[in-house]
């Protein structure tokens, strides 16, 4: 009797669970930017399988090896699942919670948590679609038409850097940020900014200096007339 093929099913079967909670874990806590690590472990593992002269041992660490690129994907759509409310986001990565945010509820949580102590004033920014196009207000170019919506989308990775650095800017002790996404109409929210710093310089700074970072390279924006 032959078992092999049995142990090597039972093993792939743990595996793949195993990854699971690893993949909603790591974009948790971590995001999707996590993605090449899956990649080096998987190219480690599948090519260890080459070297291994046990052929059950060899079929794992294959196994074990895929599993690891096909996480990249899932990790990718975890995000997706995020979004769509399937799974909870992580209140410290606020960019990605799909429902748009209280703003009172925003500073409540601000004023609660343990940097609180360290802030002197909290400033919020939310912009939201307008009916005149960006050229028209910024360059004086006319005849573009009204803008009925926006294709809007970010760089999810961009947003996590941004804002672990200006946590590093002078004063700064609070930062949170939500981002919307897909196609929105006038009046619709584009995102949410919060800043919480030691005295109103710094913090009026910060909020210019991250908005401007977010809208100039995180975030691309097309804008559809009537």
């Amino acid at each position: 009797m032959n078992v092999i093929g049995i142990l090597v099913g039972l093993g792939a079967f743990v595996i793949i669970g195993v990854f699971h909670p690893i993949v909603t874990k790591t974009e948790f806590y971590l995001g999707k930017k996590m993605w090449p690590l899956f990649l080096v472990f998987g190219a480690l593992a599948c090519a260890g399988s080459l070297f291994v002269q046990n052929a059950a041992v060899s079929a794992l660490l294959a196994v074990l090896g895929f599993t690891s690129f096909w996480s990249i994907k899932e990790l990718f759509e975890q995000e997706e699942r995020v979004r769509k409310g399937w799974f909870p986001p992580n209140p410290k990565r606020g960019h990605l919670q799909t429902v748009e945010p209280s703003l009172n509820q925003w500073l409540l949580e601000a004023k609660a948590s343990p940097e609180a102590a360290q802030c002197g004033m909290f400033l919020s920014h939310n912009g939201v679609v307008r009916v005149t196009p960006k050229q028209q207000v910024r360059e004086g170019v006319e005849g573009l038409g009204e803008v009925c919506k926006i294709e809007f989308s970010y760089d999810a990775v961009g947003v996590d850097a941004a804002v672990a650095e200006a946590l590093t800017w002078p004063g700064v002790s609070y930062v949170k940020v939500w981002l919307n996404e897909g196609i929105l109409s006038v009046g619709d929210s584009i995102m949410y900014v919060l800043i919480g710093a030691d005295i109103r310089p710094n913090c009026i700074d910060a909020l210019q200096k991250l908005v401007g970072t977010i809208k100039t390279e995180l975030v691309v924006e097309k804008e559809i007339y009537v």
